[in-house]
């Protein structure tokens, strides 16, 4: 029955009302216990005491309340669509809350009630019964941290505590999430939560932690890392107890059996830990023979820990007796703590976390809010006291209190209103934070003691009115310096956490004060306040306090007795003046830093090698970057991988950002400027407020504490806020998980050097660059701060929003995203891009033009550019009034003038001062204080601030260098004054200094109407440094010239000695990279450079050969000429201006030295005179190698014994049965060797005798050396030496017990072909090893150099090993053919494939389907296809589908198809085709309908269908559409053919290229174009049957529009054909007669055919790609990626002799049809496959076939090559015996008669 539109009307009605009367009531249950709470809160500010039965009452109104607020919720749930439940979700955790609160409270006053005084309490009668109420407790919720080994005991406590109760399922879940602490915090989703589902979120929890594979080995882990007792304390012992029955507890629970060998582990384990008494005293009750029990051996140490701690009381109680009978105790002189924390005893675990810890230590109690602090406390039954479990505050014994009220309950409990309340002081304050400055102090004290300083310049100076205040304890006492000096100072004796500063803060009034007479005070000034001198720690306090103490007054401090006087401290209570609270954070000293920064400018920098985090923080920026619909770039902050170690920053931000509110507070001005820039960073969308409370459980954040830096200078900024990301908690900062990145930009001296090249130069400022950048959301939170104008105001916590400064991270962010603004915009704005990408430097860009059209287009396209990007340019100024016309006066930037220098209307930019002006550069030196003698610590800083990047008074700065050099050779302290003869220099260098503001230094350095320019670099040195100075000279028409200095550079010479020579060296290499620079910088063609140097010696190391230089002066004449190749000339040096430089000059004698400026005289002339010097000899020349002569050294040439066979065991048998021969010679018959085989010492001779001819042909020099006791580099780490004549590895192992031969292993070169042979005979004796085997096999006798590549190139050319894993080849990509690149009618060039089957049903009636395919023919030029459906694999439904094609697109010239072959690897369907393909009726048929229509059919090769990749990618079009349309439905063959032919509309309609984003551009060209002039889906035209015929457009209109079409065919389609997909790079042609496998998908490798390449078919660009191969079974014709060569010498294409098959190139034509040849036979053997003339001898076959033949043909003829190799065999054992140069002499005669004959070694 369906409901009518009236009735479903009132349903939805009642529904509503429903609704809203469930709404209403469960409103007024929330609104009654609001109402509780309000009662509760104004009672506890006004401070009056409910009656109890009143608190009683309420408790029972709120439980009524919660129960009628969770029914009324569950209906409205019910009610309510799933869309609006979340919101419902949200008030019902938020009324928990409220719930939660409001029971503390009522807790707390019930537990404050529950204690009548003792007085009151009344005893019932002796015969009466007491009356026994019993109350539920409150119920205890387990916490799970995480850890493994912690969940099965949690989820059995918490199934009991929770699991059983008849709470409804989102009550239990609440609980469950709020029991998660710690790592397990977070793990159930946010959707498992609003869902409400229970019994998920426990299937979330068992899938992470019901791990037992994992617990058990936490256990087994705890148990081998057992801690070994120190000494014998019962604290350790029992916790050793505890930990091991917890482990082995676990792994009984675990199902573990825990008996025989483990038992026994276990124990053994437990004693190896003990302390040496108690594992005496447990050895001695077992009895001997006996193995220890496990129950018996923890009963013992259980009974040891309970006497031990007996007798621990024992000691206490005595020690405390004696402790009471002392008049006084060390004790007093310490304050009060903070906390009322009891000391933690040595058993004490957490009652969070169950860690060793106190429960107020612990990181996870810390971690959260005062409100979560009292929910776990209330949860865990612990005292608010003390945070111990076992009593309630009533009973608590700690006699401590909160710090802050003095109220019963611990310090991290406190509220701001006084007492214990869930009420914050402030409701828009994070997370409780109140509304003051005033707990600055507070928070210092509630921070983590594992939180450490930060490094970052800060002070607060806060005066607060207390009702107390401190006395410290001073004194004066005597430091002695170095010089046995003594010097009074005020000590600070630090027993607590005191900071050093103004002791007292305020003066003391001593008026009432009645000090004892005679007393020494240890400071007498203790009442006024100074500077703390000296701190003194507490591993001195001790040592100096003594026993005694004296009390003035109970509201004064007292007096401590001390080895340095009497000490006044303590507490003062009634302080009438305010105490000032300083603190401040230390920043190390930045004069290191500064003189690093100077170094940095004076030096040429190179190019920087990429490290992997550099490029790993560039991949990363290059795959996230994004950018917003106004084209501002979108980052993500580069993160390491330990991100997620960092720590809660919270509360270290907190504290630095109240005592930033303390100095701004003080200093209207610096508020001002401050509230201004914050101001400015909200309003701009910079940052964004966000509540902490909605923040996502598990996201990584981070507080940032901010300072202010001012800047005078800057006429914009003068204040800019710094955010501190390198403030560090826990070890580790914000920057320390951040990449920094590489410097994406151009040097800075390459800018200035380019700024210098143009005519008309401008420069600006990208305005706020950093900000224009925008941080991704997801990591914002890391970039929080504390943000608030005034202490009055609330605590609001700010995410910024944009790249900030003071992360790591921020240069290159912002740097890399304006060079890929320049990237992205090379094509609209390509002098803009150029500029972006190399002249700007961090936010500066300096740039221009020598025209002053091209310089305004400049201009306008870089404001465009940098505008697309969201950045904007301001701080203009320019040479030319005109090129700042159209900027606004508010963008140009002010000149600045320096009222002390007296230079004004002057522009700093990259730190120049520039005077746009005049166009000249100027300087301006830093007015000096006078100070009598100045430290070292107070002349660095001024060195390092001349700024001089161009090097333009370079001699003036190189004094300031020679004067920094001395200073570090004296080895002055950094606050020692400089002595006599340093203060005199350093005096005279400030005093010329200020002249240098009179040089003036025109920026343009090149001329107008110039013929050419030339470069010009002079070096020079000194004895105290050495520089270079680069000039341009302009070659002008009337044959004048000019020189301008460029740049120049100076260095300080090294601290160790040298010679002038080398000097001049040194500075020659600065020039070569100076000259470098400085050309690659200016982008300009110069006609000549020429690099001068007045040192003949340098000049002469430069034209010798390198191998005729020594070591120091080889290695910088290489980088010299591998740094520039241009002339170097010899200058005098009165002539030369880097003398200027090397030997320094003062500013005021530089600004007239005209030399400097302009270069030598002699360049002012177009053809200047050179000077020749005569050339030096070789003995005049230092440091030239010294040829020594050439020893006489035995020359082994190669025997054709060892070349003639590649395998090493042949060669060892050979060469063995010669050295019987030889041996047998000399015998007599009876004493000869006639065996028939070999034995093992004549092999083992053999062997040595070819290991000792190959190393005396490859390590002949290391031999002599190692003779001579000379170091040989090649050898030198194998400490070689000669056994018998033969190289062994002397190495580390001479003490092992090893055999000879394996300790001292003969060494091997990787090169020899014998030593191949080896490696291959090794290889085959073992089962074809694999490389490490093959290593280890040959280790056992021979050190083979460079062991593993050698080894894998060998093992590389074994065939049966590559034919376990063939490796096929490719060819580049071919060009395009002709017939898909010309014009032609549409279908004209067809491209036919099948594609099926798809099922389809006979008919309507007859509804079984059966299979059904389509035929798709794609124009080969347009990419047009036309789809026919097939209803079977007939060759006549093939023709009729073919013929409907023709009926409807017209005959096709040339048809192209797949070969058959293609589908013969298919199984199924795809067999079908291949069969229709193959059949010869098909074939005949095809044949004679195309010859009767002139249509010539041709396939492409067999198993190559990436040849018809055009209609492969239209069969897959196809399918793609079926797919989703198609699906499971079953269609008529009509049915098929009509979504056949809206599928072809579709393809026909999508563009052949890629569209343009602009609207003006056509649209975009299509396939339907060339059908039917437009897209077969686009909107038809509107009508014209009744426009007149003279307004209709004509034929030749419709031509032309065709026309149209073709060209932009021609245009835009072609073009995009261009790149090639892959198969990019072009190798080798495959050639005739190599040996290939046949790749066969359908098989193994092993078993894939064996063939060779019989015929190659090279393309149009003379690259095979297509071969006929020739196997046992016939001949094919493949692609030449199915094609495998195996690894053989015959396959190496420069031994393509082969006469095998005669093979020839034959271009390929695809019209060619292939089968494989059935008739004949070949052979298949892979040796009769390869020439008989290039064979090689290693093949698999040949090893144990040969073993008799090589020990019986020894064939006569060979009689006069063995008698010469018997006397060179003689001559190399008589070497060591007799003289070395007759020795050698004798050898030579002997290999002269040794030279191999016609006869020689055969098988």
């Amino acid at each position: 029955m369906k409901h009518t539109p009236m009735k479903s009307s009132k349903m939805a009605s009642s529904s509503e009302e429903e609704l809203s009367t469930l709404v209403q009531l469960r409103g007024m249950a929330q609104g009654n216990i609001t109402r509780i709470k309000n009662i509760l809160t104004q009672a506890q500010a006004d401070q009056a005491e409910l009656p109890s039965a009143q608190v009683k009452v309420y408790v029972k109104k709120v439980e009524s309340a919660y129960n009628e607020y969770h029914q009324h919720h569950q209906k409205i749930v019910a009610i309510l669509p799933s869309n609006k439940k979340e919101e419902q979700n949200e008030k019902f955790l938020q009324f928990e809350t409220l719930h939660e609160e409001v029971s503390i409270m009522l807790e707390t006053l019930l537990e404050a009630q529950a204690a009548p005084p003792a007085a009151q309490q009344v005893q019932p009668p002796a015969n009466q019964q007491p009356l026994v109420i019993q109350q539920s407790l409150p119920r205890a919720i387990p916490t799970f941290d995480g850890r493994y080994e912690n969940w099965e005991r949690f989820k059995i406590m918490f199934r009991d505590a929770v699991d059983r109760t008849n709470e409804a399922p989102r009550i239990k879940l609440y609980h469950l999430e709020k029991a998660l602490v710690g790592d397990a915090a977070g793990i159930i989703d946010v959707k498992t939560i609003a869902d409400g589902n229970y019994a998920h979120a426990w299937e979330l929890l068992e899938e992470r932690f019901e791990d037992q594979r994992r617990m058990i080995d936490i256990h087994i882990a705890g148990l081998l890392g057992v801690k070994k007792l120190s000494k014998e304390d019962f604290g350790e012992l029992r916790s050793l107890v505890e930990s091991t029955t917890s482990h082995v507890e676990n792994l009984k629970f675990l199902d573990q059996e825990f008996t025989g060998v483990s038992e026994l582990i276990v124990v053994h384990l437990i004693a190896r830990a003990l302390d040496p008494t108690t594992k005496k005293l447990w050895e001695s009750t077992i009895k001997r023979g006996e193995l220890p029990n496990y129950e018996d051996t923890i009963q013992f140490l259980k009974d040891r820990v309970s006497v031990l701690e007996r007798c621990r009381d024992t000691d206490q109680e005595a020690k405390a007796q004696r402790t009471r009978a002392k008049p006084a105790t060390r004790k007093q002189a310490f304050p009060n703590a903070n906390a009322a924390t009891a000391p933690p005893s040595a058993d004490q675990r957490c009652t969070i976390c169950d860690e060793s810890h106190v429960t107020y230590k612990c990181s996870v109690f810390n971690g959260l809010s005062v409100r979560d602090r009292l929910a776990k406390v209330k949860q865990n039954n612990v005292c608010y006291n003390c945070l111990r479990s076992g009593h309630s505050v009533k009973n608590c014994p700690s006699k401590k209190s909160c710090s802050k009220c003095n109220k019963r309950h611990h310090t991290l409990l406190h509220f701001e209103g006084g007492a214990i309340s869930s009420q914050p002081a402030n409701e828009n304050s994070a997370n409780g934070v109140p509304g003051s400055a005033q707990p600055a102090a507070s928070a210092v004290r509630q921070q983590s003691a594992e939180n450490q300083p930060s490094v970052t310049a800060a002070h607060s100076n806060n005066s607060v009115n207390p009702a107390s205040q401190v006395v410290l304890l001073t004194a004066l006492v005597n430091v002695i310096d170095h010089q046995q000096r003594p010097h009074v100072c005020k000590a600070l004796l630090d027993c607590g956490s005191q900071i050093t500063g103004q002791v007292p803060s305020v003066k003391i009034n001593l008026e009432n004060w009645e000090l004892p007479q005679g007393l020494r005070l240890a400071d007498p000034s203790f009442h006024e306040p100074s500077h703390v001198d000296l701190l003194i720690g507490m591993d001195w306090f001790y040592d100096i306090m003594k026993p005694g103490c004296l009390k003035i007054d109970d509201n004064l401090p007292s007096l401590h007795d001390s080895k340095l006087g009497w000490l006044v401290g303590g507490k003062l209570l009634d302080c009438s003046s305010n105490l000032v609270l300083n603190s401040c954070a230390v920043r190390v000293d930045p004069v290191e830093e500064l003189v690093q920064k100077f170094w940095e400018v004076e030096g040429v920098s190179s190019e920087v090698v990429l490290s992997s985090e550099e490029e790993q923080c560039e991949s990363q920026f290059a795959s996230t970057h994004r950018r917003d619909d106004s084209g501002r770039f979108i980052v993500h902050l580069p993160l390491k991988d330990n991100a997620s170690q960092l720590s809660d920053s919270r509360t270290m931000a907190l504290r630095r950002f109240f005592l930033l509110e303390s100095k701004l507070q003080r200093h209207s001005d610096l508020k001002a400027q401050y509230d201004a820039f914050m101001d400015e960073y909200e309003s701009l969308g910079h940052c964004r407020e966000v509540q902490e409370r909605d923040d996502p459980p598990g996201v990584l954040k981070w507080y940032l504490p901010h300072h202010a830096v001012l800047r005078p200078s800057n006429t914009t900024t003068k204040c800019r806020v710094v955010f501190d990301a390198s403030a560090k908690v826990a070890g580790l900062s914000l920057n320390d998980v951040l990449m920094t990145g590489y410097n994406v930009q151009s040097d800075l001296l390459s800018i200035i050097l380019r700024f210098r090249r143009y005519r008309y130069v401008m420069s600006a400022d990208v305005a706020k660059m950093y900000r224009q950048v925008a941080v991704d959301p997801a990591f914002t939170p890391l970039q929080r701060i504390f943000w608030r104008k005034s202490p009055q105001d609330p605590l609001r916590v700010l995410e910024l929003t944009t790249v900030t400064y003071g992360t790591a991270s921020t240069p290159f962010l912002a740097t890399r995203s304006l060079l890929q603004l320049a990237l992205d915009g090379r094509e609209t704005f390509p002098l803009a891009s150029a500029v972006a990408e190399k002249n700007v430097y961090i936010d500066d860009a300096l740039f221009g033009s020598d025209d002053f059209l091209q310089a305004c287009e400049l201009r306008d396209q870089l404001i465009a550019l940098l505008q697309s990007g969201g950045m904007h340019l301001h701080k203009w100024s320019s040479n030319t009034s005109q090129l700042l016309s159209p900027i606004p006066s508010e963008d140009r930037d002010s000149c600045a003038s320096f009222s002390e220098s007296g230079l004004n209307e002057v522009i700093k930019t990259l730190g120049l001062m520039w005077n746009p002006s005049t166009d000249e550069f100027l300087f301006r030196s830093s007015p000096s204080e006078k100070a009598s003698r100045p430290t070292k610590r107070q002349v660095l800083p001024k060195i390092a601030k001349i700024y001089d990047p161009l090097g333009l008074i370079s001699p003036v700065v190189v004094l300031a260098k020679i004067v920094m050099q001395k200073l570090w050779i004296s080895k002055l302290n950094w606050d020692d004054p400089l002595d006599d003869t340093l203060l005199n220099e350093w005096e005279n260098f400030l005093m010329s200094l200020p002249t240098s503001e009179q040089i003036r230094i025109p920026r343009h350095v090149l001329s107008n109407k110039v013929v050419r320019y030339e470069l010009h670099g002079f070096a020079d040195a000194s004895q105290k440094a050495y520089g270079a100075c680069v000039y341009v000279r302009s070659i002008f028409p009337d044959g004048s010239a000019s020189t301008k200095l460029v740049s120049a550079k100076s260095k300080v010479a090294p601290i160790s000695p040298l010679t002038i020579p080398r000097k001049e060296l040194l500075a020659a290499l600065l020039l070569s990279r100076l000259i470098s620079k400085v050309e690659s910088a200016l982008e300009m063609s110069f006609s000549s450079i020429v690099l001068w140097s007045d040192s003949q010696v340098v000049l002469a190391w430069l034209h010798k050969p390198l191998g005729n230089l020594q070591t120091f002066v080889r290695h910088r004449v290489t980088e010299i000429t591998s740094n520039t190749s241009h002339v170097w000339k010899y200058v005098r040096t009165d002539q030369n201006p880097a003398d200027t430089v090397s030997r320094g000059q003062s500013a005021r004698e530089l600004a007239n030295n005209e030399q400097w400026w302009n270069g030598p005289q002699f360049l002012c002339f177009v053809d200047y005179p050179e000077e020749r010097p005569q050339s030096l000899q070789d003995c005049e020349i230092p440091e030239l190698r010294v040829e020594l002569a050439a020893l006489p050294v035995m020359n082994y040439e190669e025997f054709p014994v060892l070349t003639k066979f590649a395998s090493f065991r042949k060669c060892q048998r050979i060469v063995a049965y010669m050295l019987r021969f030889i041996s047998n010679a000399r015998k007599k018959q009876a004493d000869r060797v006639m065996s028939r085989y070999l034995t093992i010492p004549e092999l083992r001779a053999a062997s040595n005798l070819i290991v000792g001819a190959i190393q005396h042909q490859e390590f002949a020099k290391e031999i002599e050396c190692v003779r001579a006791d000379e170091p040989n580099h090649r050898l030198n780490n194998l400490k070689p030496f000669l056994d018998e004549d033969l190289l062994r590895v002397g190495g580390r192992l001479g003490q092992s017990q090893l055999p000879f031969g394996v300790k001292h292993q003969l060494i091997l070169p990787s090169n020899n072909p014998i030593v191949h042979g080896l490696i291959s005979d090794v290889h085959r004796e073992n089962h074809h090893a694999g490389n490490s085997m093959v290593q280890y096999l040959l280790r056992q006798h021979f050190w083979l150099i460079n062991a593993r590549s050698t080894i894998r190139k060998v093992l590389r050319t074994c065939v049966t090993c590559f034919r376990t894993n063939p490796t096929t080849i490719d060819q580049q990509m071919g060009n395009l053919p002709s017939y898909r690149i010309n014009p032609a009618p549409v279908f004209e060039r067809v491209g036919l494939d099948f594609a099926g089957p798809i099922y389809v049903k006979q008919s309507v009636r007859k509804p079984t389907p059966v299979k059904g395919y389509i035929c798709v023919f794609i124009c080969m030029v347009t990419k047009a296809m036309h789809l026919e459906a097939v209803e079977d694999l007939s060759t006549d439904s093939f023709l009729a589908a073919f013929q409907r094609f023709v009926s409807r697109r017209g005959y096709p010239k040339e048809v192209f198809s797949d070969n058959g072959t293609n589908f013969i690897g298919a199984r199924s369907a795809l067999q079908e085709l291949y069969r229709l393909f193959k059949e010869e009726t098909t074939q005949n048929k095809i044949f004679v309908y195309c010859q009767a229509k002139q249509i010539v059919w041709k396939t492409i090769p067999p198993s190559a269908p990436h040849f018809g990749g055009l209609w492969e990618a239209g069969v897959k079009s196809v399918k793609t559409a079926l797919k989703k349309v198609y699906q499971s439905t079953s269609l008529t063959l009509s049915g098929l053919s009509t979504l056949l032919c809206q599928i072809e509309a579709i393809l026909n309609s999508r563009p052949l290229y890629s569209q343009s984003n602009d609207p003006t551009e056509p649209e975009a060209l299509t396939p339907g174009h060339f059908i039917a002039n437009r897209p077969l889906l686009a909107i038809p035209e509107p009508s014209v049957v009744g426009i007149p015929t003279n307004r209709l457009s004509h034929w030749q209109h419709i031509q032309q529009l065709r026309e149209h079409f073709w060209k932009r065919w021609s245009r835009e389609y072609l073009t995009e054909l261009q790149v090639r997909g892959k198969w990019t790079k072009q190798k080798a042609n495959i050639q005739p007669g190599m040996v290939v496998l046949l790749k066969d998908d359908n098989l193994p490798p092993q078993c894939w055919n064996l063939g060779g390449v019989e015929r190659v078919h090279p393309g149009a660009d003379n690259l095979v790609r297509v071969v006929e191969v020739r196997t046992k079974t016939g001949t094919f014709r493949r692609p030449i990626h199915k094609l495998a060569p195996l690894p053989i010498l015959d396959n190496d294409p420069s031994f393509q002799t082969s006469t095998f098959c005669r093979g020839e190139n034959v271009p390929f034509d695809s019209s060619q049809t292939e089968e494989a040849s059935s008739s004949g036979s070949h052979t298949s053997a892979p040796r009769e496959l390869r020439p008989s003339n290039q064979r090689r001898t290693n093949d698999d076959d040949e090893a144990s076939a040969e073993q008799q033949s090589d020990d019986n043909k020894i064939n006569s003829q060979t009689a006069t090559s063995v008698s010469n190799f018997s006397s060179f065999v003689e001559a190399t054992t008589q070497q060591r015996e007799a003289d070395p140069k007759r020795a050698v002499a004798r050898a030579d005669r002997m290999r002269q008669q040794a030279e191999p004959t016609d006869a020689t070694v055969r098988q």
